[in-house]
């Protein structure tokens, strides 16, 4: 299969490698960043990295995936299970 193709559906049909490729260049852009607090109350974030990963803030998350193809949000989602959140003033994030 090449890089990137449609299948039957007419959808784009896109290779492992150009995923984890994708991936990882948004990890390179989300680690430094990721953090577990110091967030303000009810201000959306995103945790990412599992457990020790941390959160990042919407705008640093939106950052990370300029420039990016447009399956690229929901497929990072889906392939490292990142999720949205809303930060709270207890201290969870």
């Amino acid at each position: 299969m090449s890089a990137s193709e449609l299948d039957d559906d007419g959808c784009e049909a896109v290779a492992p490698e150009v995923v984890q490729a994708m991936v990882e260049r948004v990890d390179s852009r989300l680690m430094p960043v990721s953090r577990f607090g110091g967030f303000e109350p009810c201000e959306w974030v995103y945790r990412i990295g599992g457990f020790f990963g941390g959160y990042v803030t919407e705008a640093e998350w939106d950052g990370a995936f300029a420039g990016e193809p447009e399956w690229a949000e929901a497929t990072y989602l889906s392939e490292t299970g990142a999720f949205g959140t809303e930060a709270d003033d207890r201290g969870y994030a």
